[in-house]
């Protein structure tokens, strides 16, 4: 059964609390030692704390966690983060608090809200980031695939001087497209990224070879990949022989993100 924008949110809501704990707790003992939780504790409404001990607290609430960050930043989260992340702790709050009173999120507003808490969990190297990227990148599956069916449906009611032709099916989209996804702010050039079956991207370029052929695919970008130069034919070669479908989003902060798709050789 599919899930809801609003329980996409909820379930990353969660991996940002499992990922923002430990993150907290390690800074502010660094700076509080072993009495951070006092700080913790005068960092939270008094409603807060009044019934359960602060540290269940900030184990169970990410609005809790969110809050210490936001209230202790100068005297402890400046050191390791910047503005940036400043801006986006501010956001989630929102996020979070517009979680709790709504029942409904649109595609867009998911989007923004996973990207953000994929943003805030790489830029503290939570292992959780890995998972709400998974979150975003399904999100984005889902809404090409809503996309394709009713460019479908559109099209098979459009007026046409042509003969239709039987056996195909106009109901569902194709099933045997390559797809990428491409988030512009999760491949820093010159950083390595080690796959699952040992190949190692350093480039946009050795991404779209891998996510397209495994390490067949990557194989003709390498050159391009390693040098981090423009590949040229090679690229051209690659779509040719993997028919592909490439998922892009500009880098979506400040600004609001639009998910966008693009068939063809040329990619965002």
């Amino acid at each position: 059964m599919a899930i809801s924008n609003h329980e996409r949110v909820g379930r990353a809501l969660n991996l940002l609390r499992d990922g923002l704990y430990p993150y907290i707790e390690r800074e502010m003992k660094a700076i509080h030692g072993d009495r951070w939780l006092i700080p913790a504790s005068s960092s939270l409404p008094d409603h807060y704390v009044a019934r359960r001990e602060v540290q269940d607290v900030l184990k169970e609430d990410v609005s809790a966690l969110l809050m210490v960050m936001w209230e202790q930043w100068n005297n402890v989260f400046r050191n390791t983060l910047g503005r940036t992340e400043r801006s986006i702790v501010s956001e989630l709050r929102d996020t979070r608090n517009d979680w709790a009173h709504t029942s409904t999120f649109s595609t867009d507003d998911a989007y923004r809200a996973l990207d953000s808490m994929a943003r805030l969990l790489t830029a503290i190297s939570a292992p959780e980031a890995d998972q709400v990227e998974k979150q975003k990148q399904e999100l984005l599956r889902v809404r090409f695939e809503d996309q394709a069916r009713r460019e479908t449906r559109r099209a098979a009611v459009a007026p046409t001087e042509g003969q239709p032709m039987s056996g195909l099916d106009v109901n569902e989209p194709p099933q045997n497209v390559n797809t990428v996804v491409l988030v512009g702010n999760k491949i820093s050039p010159g950083q390595i990224h080690q796959k699952s079956d040992g190949t190692q991207v350093r480039t946009l370029w050795g991404e779209i070879g891998w996510q397209l052929g495994g390490k067949e695919g990557y194989e003709m970008m390498r050159a391009a990949d390693e040098s981090a130069t423009n590949p040229g034919d090679a690229l051209k070669d690659l779509f040719n022989k993997y028919g592909n479908n490439i998922l892009g989003t500009p880098i979506p902060f400040p600004s609001s993100p639009t998910p966008f798709s693009h068939n063809g050789e040329k990619g965002h």
